[in-house]
């Protein structure tokens, strides 16, 4: 897949993670207290369908539990 750029949807995003499904990718942006979740374009290849996850204080770190 080719690199490509793709806006966090939020204000200084601190941290990304792949989640758990090995698809997904989460960003926290801490300033705008957010957790955007990434859905795979795929035919695109590359990142696409953005959903917000509940807001939150200032995220800078995001780990799954329990998977």
């Amino acid at each position: 897949m080719p690199a490509s750029w793709t806006g966090t949807g939020g204000i200084h995003p601190r941290f990304i993670v792949l989640g758990p499904d090995g698809e997904s990718i989460f960003a926290a942006n801490e300033k705008s207290g957010t957790i955007q979740r990434f859905g795979p374009d795929r035919s695109a290849g590359s990142p696409g369908i953005r959903e917000e996850v509940p807001r939150t204080d200032s995220p800078v770190c995001i780990v799954f539990v329990g998977f």
